[in-house]
């Protein structure tokens, strides 16, 4: 059981350092008189009681079983969101606040992966990851180590364009 109580004091200090809260904060959120009892939850030494842990849940917008260590994101909504499509909890946070204010840049994301079933997205993977060494034979040129990354930026370049002119209906 001390390992679930390790888990727990990691997360809640976690927790209050992303949200930036200091101790003396969270303690007066949780209606307790001395800090030093929440510096015990985030060590591990004591744990505290459902109602306390509800208060921390909602301070810190996580779920009870993300402190309990029952999942590795704050929500079970973004755990199973992680699971099902391998994004990081970063990158859905970032989807869902873009949904709610710029419906415009879900647009984007949407157009990138289903244009050429997702040619754009290998391409700047390619760009972004691949290792260029060495030299390819491309037809009767030979490109070096170097220029590769450029052609892979000239492709994705010009699957952009198609993309939009795909969108424009054809026209540019």
């Amino acid at each position: 059981m001390t390992h679930k109580y390790a888990v727990l004091g990691a997360r809640l200090k976690e927790a209050r350092k992303t949200m930036g809260y200091s101790l003396e904060y969270v303690a007066e959120a949780c209606n307790i008189q001395q800090y030093q009892t929440v510096s015990k939850w985030e060590n591990g030494n004591t744990t505290p009681s459902l109602e306390k842990l509800l208060i921390l849940c909602e301070l810190y917008g996580c779920d009870l079983g993300y402190f309990i260590g029952e999942y590795d994101c704050k929500t079970r909504k973004s755990t199973d969101i992680k699971a099902e499509t391998g994004l990081s909890e970063i990158a859905i946070n970032q989807l869902r606040a873009d949904k709610a204010f710029k419906s415009s840049r879900i647009q984007a994301i949407n157009a990138l992966i289903e244009f050429d079933n997702g040619g754009i997205i290998q391409d700047v993977y390619s760009f972004l990851f691949h290792k260029f060494d060495g030299q390819v034979e491309a037809g009767n040129v030979i490109i070096n180590g170097k220029n590769i990354a450029d052609v892979f930026l000239l492709d994705i370049i010009g699957e952009l364009q198609a993309l939009r002119q795909k969108i424009n209906g054809g026209a540019e």
